[in-house]
């Protein structure tokens, strides 16, 4: 068997020799040669029959948590092998990250790869050869999280096997989160009623209550931009900031579940 590394060297020589008496005792013998000797005799000449090289390159993709807190960062896993006799070159990898991630940071054994173009490119891969890249990412409240690697490109042959060229792995986010603790005081930090995911339900409705059970505040569509000013219009004025103190919440998502209620505090 001809391997990768033996072509690497420079090539291979192979010739046949054959031998035999005759009735009178005379040996003979002949030698197989390339089509262009000049001996005349092209009966001991090869046939060369040039074929396609081949190799298995195969994609496999994994997350290290499947379920993680919005805002939390996971790192995906993505293997590169080559599992054929034949070297690969030129591999690009489609790598795209999905909407409902913002990307972090990303290492990898071999090869580059570009986050702007979602793209991982190898220029080589030897037969048994490995290449692994991991990819951090931070999670959103929305959009699309299913992460589809995929073996796009490649040189020097043809692969056997196309069907482990793609490879998925997903995250399903613990969403609606509700905090329910804010200090809308101008500093910057921690200014809203913040509750993740909200936006992937944009029927919703929240309303706020003070502890006299009179609403003072209420919003169709919440985007998470609520500072504690009051938009109600009992007991406290219209565009008046709410005192300290507890408050009640009703959430409805819009959606035909049952609202969700409970407590916030807003400290100044």
């Amino acid at each position: 068997m001809i391997t990768q590394s033996d072509v690497d060297s420079g090539g291979v020589s192979n010739s046949v020799v054959a031998n035999g008496d005759s009735p009178l005792g005379t040996n003979v013998n002949d030698t197989s040669d390339d089509d262009d000797d000049l001996d005349g005799n092209t009966t001991d000449d090869p046939t060369e029959t040039l074929t396609d090289s081949t190799f298995e390159l195969s994609v496999f993709k994994e997350v290290d948590n499947t379920s993680p807190l919005v805002g939390e960062q996971v790192t995906f896993t993505i293997i590169l092998s080559n599992e054929g006799y034949v070297t690969a070159n030129s591999i690009v990898v489609d790598e795209v990250i999905p909407s409902g991630y913002t990307y972090v940071s990303s290492i990898t054994t071999g090869g580059t790869y570009s986050e702007v173009n979602g793209t991982w490119t190898i220029s080589q891969l030897d037969p048994a050869q490995v290449e692994i890249l991991q990819i951090t990412v931070e999670v959103l409240g929305f959009g699309d999280y299913l992460n589809i690697a995929t073996i796009s490109a490649f040189d020097g042959g043809t692969d056997v096997n196309i069907d482990n060229n793609e490879s998925e792995a997903f995250v399903v986010p613990i969403c609606l989160t509700i905090y329910n603790e804010f200090s809308p005081n101008g500093d910057g930090v921690n200014e809203f009623f913040n509750i993740d995911c909200i936006e992937t339900y944009p029927n919703n409705k929240v309303e706020i209550y003070n502890r006299w059970g009179n609403i003072v505040y209420e919003k169709r569509g919440y985007r998470n931009d609520w500072d504690g000013t009051s938009n109600g219009r009992v007991v406290v004025n219209e565009s008046d900031k709410l005192p300290v103190g507890t408050y009640y919440y009703v959430i409805d998502l819009g959606d035909g579940s049952k609202p969700k209620v409970g407590w916030l505090y807003i400290n100044r």
